[in-house]
């Protein structure tokens, strides 16, 4: 995370962007790891259960190009960081489920490949002059009106709402990061001119 900056950019522009630390990216490729061992079991029941050469045929070709995908995303070194091997896996999996007309299956696949993509995202807050962007499903703005303070600390970004309500998070320590008592007075400026 880093000033971008002087603190006087064009409207709506960041002055500053904060990456937040994202703790349940395992917990996301476990789930993910799962849900491709579940459709491999699903190709391979359609594979011994079609009754047409083609299906079957279809089917066994999931199997190998999902398994395929899994064993370089968890067995080969080289790949073990690409983040993008379970979309792959689930957009495979989502076509050869079209391919063997099994639309249900298709439409659970695309609903995890959309979840997978999501999760995967840089959490990032923007920081403006007119406002601060906060990640979630969607993207929420807060006029600087809305805060009591918001302050950076020890790696951890606090925001006070004048509602009562309070959001922490903590950010990546491997961005960079701006300056603690530069983005703080930044931000006491903002509240005092908004009060």
């Amino acid at each position: 995370m880093q000033q971008l900056t002087e603190q006087h950019p064009a409207p709506g522009k960041p002055v500053y962007e904060l990456v937040l630390k994202n703790d349940k990216i395992q917990q996301y490729n476990r789930i993910s790891f799962f849900i491709q061992v579940i459709n491999i079991l699903f190709f391979v029941y359609i594979s011994f259960s079609a009754t047409g050469r083609s299906q079957k045929a279809i089917a066994a070709a999931a199997v190998l190009v999902t398994f395929g995908i899994l064993f370089l995303k968890f067995f080969h070194q080289a790949f073990q960081q690409n983040k993008f091997f379970f979309t792959i896996g689930f957009s495979a999996a989502t076509v050869f489920a079209v391919a063997l007309g099994q639309y249900w299956a298709a439409a659970l696949n695309l609903l995890f490949l959309l979840l997978e993509r999501q999760s995967q995202k840089t959490i990032r807050v923007s920081v403006t002059n007119e406002k601060i962007i906060y990640p979630s499903l969607l993207n929420r703005t807060i006029k600087w009106t809305e805060l009591n303070n918001m302050v950076l600390k020890d790696g951890m970004l606090t925001i006070d709402f004048r509602n009562n309500k309070l959001l922490q998070a903590e950010v990546d320590l491997d961005t960079a990061l701006p300056d603690e008592a530069d983005f703080n007075r930044f931000c006491r400026e903002k509240l005092h001119r908004a009060g």
